[in-house]
């Protein structure tokens, strides 16, 4: 089993508590109706979490996929919809 570093965990606890502080609320009514908040996903991007695999020169963190991963994770367990979309922002292929 892999083991998270003390910069991997604190990682994981500050997405914890963004994602229940949140994230969690109103989750169940955005995926019964098909919909996101616009301001959630827009403090998502502000903690940096839309480029994390993405190098610093093109703007983003230039952090592991193992800290991406840590960040979806813990989305999805609220929010599976806008969990796909950091995903789909933090896999996208750029030209580096």
């Amino acid at each position: 089993m892999y083991q998270l570093n003390e910069e991997q965990k604190e990682l994981k606890k500050l997405t914890s508590e963004f994602v229940k502080n949140v994230v969690e609320d109103g989750a169940n009514e955005r995926n019964n109706t098909n919909s996101f908040s616009e301001e959630i996903f827009k403090q998502i991007g502000e903690m940096g979490y839309l480029g994390v695999t993405i190098p610093a020169v093109y703007g983003g963190c230039e952090m592991d996929y193992v800290a991406s991963t840590i960040i979806i994770n813990e989305i999805a367990k609220s929010d599976a919809s806008l969990a796909h979309l950091v995903s789909c922002c933090n896999y996208t292929l750029y030209p580096y």
